[in-house]
Parts: structure tokens; C-alpha cells; sequence
């Protein structure tokens, strides 16, 4: 007829062609409620009360209530009495206060006097003190005081915390470490994100398997609290994703954010495996609505810049970090209109990396610094990630920086065509560079453009 404690019956319910009731006034055991409410998913208003214990001597009573109700309020007539099924009668706690365990854990001596008004308060019975100790009854209504430690806290926390005197002679030892620790490495990052603009968010580790397509690789939990959390979150995106949604309902444009975390998963031997990673998000605009400037979109290219600047920070290889656009069916099920760009960095990495890397003084330059641009004409799916790639690979050590200025797209180029105009600088720490030197790398990049990228470049 029902799931008890749990959930009622849909034949046993109530409706308008419903005339005669039988009322049910029960007390169910928290745990086998909870085992039942876990195992067919459903939280109810019921199961929340039961799995905290309720009091047994209240079923009469609100049996009575319910029927005075029905009585006055729906014309109803009694038509039974009561029958009162209590097998196994539960018995008030009994446990035993000792006086010098007040005073060992309070730190305080409370006189017995006021032990024991406190105490009635409560409504613990006193059956007896002797040597120094109560014997006590705790009614069963104080489901949580079952332990000599249970009555000690009930009776501080009635006392008064601040009636607890601090100890004068209070030592703490102070440890100083000169070395940069992995947590220096983090508010570092914190601090740089900070100053960009980014405010950093903490979720919960815990993510829905329905936003996974391949579940494999979940890491499943074994007693979930909802099908909302029933597993370890293998991306760290979902979450992000619902703390975006959260703040665009609220009129909150500009949801620029980072998170450090963790991500989990199962290996083939049937291990588990967790990863740390630092992630960001950028929705919206870099900076606020002002007067003084206009707003600039918070894109993928932004996103990337903050990356860069990371690894440059950090003098790690940018190959630890993934940006991308967000799908729009992922954003939809946040119901997300907004384009949302999402950068993952491989922090456990980024950290070996640093620490690996020695510090070193570079003298300014002596020589001076050459600086070439190119027009390159490509297809829109080509991104600048393929035209960096191909530049360090074939730019010689020269080549220290490489940078977009500008992108075109429309008329005459051709509808799935863009523009984009790149400066690379060159520099030599040996000499000043030739004409003939600088055109040797310049032509070997064109060349390289042309082949992998299909590239037209504009001279």
C-alpha cells in the first residue's frame, strides 16, 4: 500500500469520491526509512522527518489532533476506537553524568545546583546522585543524547560557551617555511585572476551522471544523497556551468570565474584516479558597463590571453592548458543563451613544471628587436593555436613572440574565408639580425602557412 515512512500508496490515497478513512498514527525506524528512501530515490517531506527520529509518545497525540480536525472541519463521524499496537515499547536512555567529566570537559567546575536546573529544563529526568554522579533518564524525544558526552554538551551549551573562561598561559607553535609551497603556487594564481578581473568560485565535487554520454570512467557513489550527485564529477564544466546559469538568472552579466579543484575517475585496473586542475570560465564582458570605455566581449581570445599570461607567470609550456567554446547543447541544459568559453589547466603539471624551472637574470638588450607582419587569408575552421603551432616549429629560436592584430572577415573574401594579420618578432642575443636572415625565417613560415593551412598570404 505504501513505502513506509516514506511515501503513501496511489490506490490507498485520498480523492473527491473518497468517504470513509482509516488514520494511521506510526512511528518507522530511521534507518530502514532512510535505506528505503535511498533505494527508490525519493525525498519526502516524511523521510526527512522519520531518518531524524521522531517521538514515540507523540503518536497518540497527533492521532487525536487529526481526528478532532476531521471532525470540525469535514463533518466527520468516528466510526472506531484506537487501537493502540506498540510491541516493542522504547524505553528512555539511561545514562550516568559524573561531575569530574563535567569539569574535565568544560574546563569549569558547575556547581550541582545548577547541573541539575538545567537538566529539568530539558526535560532529563534525575533518578538519583550518588558519589558524585546522576543517574538519568533521557526521554526519547532527545533522540540525539544517548552518551554521558551528549548530556555534558546539552549542559554548556545551556550554560553559556562564554561563561568559559580562556586560558592565560594559551601557546600555539608558529611554523615558517622560506620555500614557495604548492599552496603559494595557488594564491599566486588567485592573485594574477584576481587582477584580471575573475572571481573565483567553490562547487561541490559532485556531479549527475545524466550529463555524462560515456559513463565507463564514472566514479559512482555508493549511498548518493539525490540523482543529482550520484557520482564524482570527471570535468570540472557542469558545475562551473551551473554557478553561470545561477548568476545570468540573477541579471549577473559578466560571469568571468576560476575554480581549483579535483576531477575522478576509474582506471582499467579498477582503480581510482583524481587529478588537481585549475579552470576557468569567461561569459559576457571583460569589464563593467563605463562611460570611459567601451565593453569588450569576454571571448575565446580573451580567454586566451589569461592563459598566456598564466604560463608566462608560471614560465610553463601552454601545451597544459585546453581552451574551447562550450557546445550549445551543453549550455542548454543549464538553459545558458549566452556563448560561454572554458580553459582547463593541468595544475599538478603546471606545478612540477614551475618547480623544475631556475630562475635566471637575462640582460637587457643589446641589439634591436625586429618586428614582421603577415596577412594570411584562411579558411574560418583554421585557428590561430595551428598558426602559433607551425611558427615555433619552424621559427627558429629567434622568434620570441608571435601576437594577432587584427581579423577580417567579408567582402571580397569569400564567405567561409577570414583575414588574419599576425607580427612575429625576431631577435638575436648575438648580433643584429640581416635582411637576409630575417627573410630566410619569414619564407620558411609562408611556406610552411601555405602547405598545412592552404594559406594565401596578401604582399
Amino acid at each position: 500500500m505504501c513505502l513506509a515512512g516514506v511515501y503513501g500508496g496511489k490506490e490507498s490515497g485520498v480523492s473527491e469520491s473518497t468517504k470513509s478513512l482509516f488514520l494511521e498514527s506510526a512511528l518507522f525506524s530511521p534507518d530502514i526509512v532512510r535505506k528505503g528512501a535511498k533505494q527508490h530515490a525519493i525525498n519526502s517531506d516524511a523521510s526527512f522527518r522519520f531518518e531524524r527520529g521522531v517521538n514515540p509518545e507523540n503518536t497518540i497525540l497527533a492521532i487525536h489532533l487529526a481526528t478532532e480536525l476531521l471532525i470540525k472541519y469535514a463533518d466527520a463521524q468516528v466510526g472506531s476506537i484506537i487501537y493502540d499496537n506498540y510491541p516493542n515499547i522504547l524505553k528512555p536512555f539511561e545514562v550516568i553524568l559524573r561531575e569530574e567529566t563535567i569539569e574535565k570537559v568544560c574546563g569549569i567546575k558547575i556547581s550541582k545546583e545548577k547541573v541539575e536546573q538545567i537538566l529539568k529544563g530539558l526535560g532529563i529526568v534525575i533518578e538519583s546522585f550518588e558519589d558524585h554522579k546522576w543517574s538519568l533518564k533521557v526521554p526519547y524525544f532527545k533522540g540525539d543524547v544517548t552518551r554521558e558526552i551528549d548530556v555534558i554538551e546539552e549542559l554548556i551549551r545551556i550554560h553559556g560557551f562564554e561563561n568559559i573562561p580562556l586560558n592565560k598561559n594559551l601557546k600555539t607553535a608558529l611554523n615558517y617555511n622560506n620555500t614557495l609551497n604548492d599552496r603559494k603556487y595557488e594564491l599566486n594564481a588567485s592573485k594574477l585572476l584576481n587582477g584580471i578581473g575573475f572571481s573565483e568560485i567553490m562547487t561541490n565535487s559532485l556531479d549527475a551522471d545524466k550529463y555524462y554520454e560515456d559513463k565507463e570512467r564514472l566514479v559512482y557513489i555508493s549511498n548518493p544523497l539525490s540523482i543529482e550527485m550520484n557520482v564524482m564529477r570527471q570535468t570540472m564544466l557542469y558545475s562551473g556551468l551551473n554557478e553561470i546559469a545561477y548568476n545570468k538568472n540573477r541579471r549577473i552579466e559578466n560571469t568571468i570565474f576560476f575554480e581549483f579543484g579535483k576531477v575522478y575517475q576509474t582506471t582499467e585496473n579498477g582503480g581510482f584516479k583524481e587529478q588537481e586542475q585549475l579552470v576557468l570560465f569567461s561569459s559576457g564582458y571583460q569589464t563593467k558597463e563605463s562611460w570611459e570605455l567601451k565593453k569588450m566581449p569576454a571571448d575565446y581570445y580573451f580567454l586566451k590571453s589569461v592563459v598566456n599570461r598564466l604560463c608566462k607567470v608560471f614560465n610553463v609550456d601552454e601545451k597544459l592548458t585546453e581552451i574551447k567554446e562550450v557546445e550549445r547543447q551543453e549550455l542548454e541544459i543549464f538553459d545558458i543563451k549566452d556563448a560561454v568559453y572554458f580553459a582547463v589547466i593541468d595544475w599538478q603539471k603546471l606545478i612540477k613544471q614551475t618547480k623544475k624551472n631556475i630562475f635566471e637574470l637575462q640582460p637587457l638588450p643589446k641589439f634591436p628587436m625586429v618586428k614582421r607582419d603577415l596577412s594570411l587569408v584562411l579558411d574560418k575552421n583554421k585557428s590561430f593555436n595551428m598558426i602559433e603551432k607551425i611558427a615555433k616549429q619552424y621559427g627558429s629560436s629567434k622568434l620570441i613572440d608571435i601576437n594577432v592584430f587584427d581579423v577580417y572577415e567579408g567582402k571580397p573574401l569569400e564567405q567561409n574565408q577570414k583575414s588574419v594579420s599576425v607580427s612575429f618578432n625576431l631577435y638575436d642575443q648575438e648580433k643584429t639580425m640581416t635582411d637576409k636572415e630575417i627573410d630566410s625565417i619569414m619564407s620558411k613560415l609562408m611556406e610552411q602557412f601555405e602547405n598545412q593551412l592552404n594559406a594565401v598570404i596578401r604582399k
